[in-house]
């Protein structure tokens, strides 16, 4: 399901509009269209180790740590916000890194 049938469909639901009727209609779609338009998505979540690793360097994630992810002469590192800390990626998920959320992916 994309994002605009998603935020059409809890449009449609917000409304309490009949489910059995052709829902969502254009209306809701427009609805959707301007929220996306206007720069709306929802939170992406990492779970896993491997999608930590994959996120590119500049991201900035939020679990336990706000965290923006750095690459220098030791490798990809994580720079933990209020810790002074650079953490690999396997120990910002020992200390509680995972689930985070993605806050910011490019730059």
């Amino acid at each position: 399901m994309s994002e605009r049938d998603e935020l059409a469909s809890v449009i449609v639901e917000a409304y309490g509009e009949d489910p059995r009727s052709e829902c969502p209609c254009e209306q809701d779609y427009d609805v959707a269209d301007a929220i996306l338009a206007a720069g709306y998505r929802r939170p992406r979540t990492v779970t896993t180790v491997e999608e930590l690793d994959a996120l590119p360097i500049s991201a900035v994630v939020r679990g336990k740590w706000l965290a923006e992810k750095w690459a220098d002469e030791e490798g990809e590192l994580w720079y933990v916000a209020g810790k002074g800390m650079r953490w690999d990626t396997e120990q910002l998920v020992q200390r509680g890194g995972l689930p985070a959320e993605v806050l910011q992916e490019e730059r």
